[in-house]
């Protein structure tokens, strides 16, 4: 089974609860400052498609300690789509900001914790 690391004491929590039973530390708060990167948008995804990975990208992050996930959205039709939906994902609380990459329109950084 799959553990996560506590990053306050390092013990390995199991069970699959928020909370380290080591030094009461919250789990998902932690973050070691990690990003990590997917392209939904260059590999022929429809709307729809890339709207799915772009979910799946935040749950699986959430799961581990990444702070910036940098989505590359490219500037056609995914590009307009996406920033709704985005919207929505904060708005639901599942990622605490998006923003354009600087210098790069068709780049996307979300903050999924602080």
């Amino acid at each position: 089974m799959k553990g996560r690391e506590c990053l306050n004491c390092g013990f390995i929590e199991v069970s699959g609860g928020d909370i380290c039973r080591k030094c009461d530390a919250v789990l998902l708060e932690q973050t070691d400052g990690s990003w990590a990167k997917i392209d939904i948008a260059h590999d022929q995804e429809t709307v729809q498609q890339a709207a799915e990975k772009l979910e799946a990208a935040v749950k699986k992050h959430m799961a581990g300690y990444t702070r910036y996930l940098r989505v590359v959205i490219g500037r056609g039709k995914i590009q307009t789509a996406i920033w709704p939906h985005l919207s929505r994902l904060l708005k639901a609380g599942k990622i605490k900001s998006f923003e354009e990459e600087p210098q790069n329109p068709g780049a996307l950084v979300v903050t999924l914790r602080d």
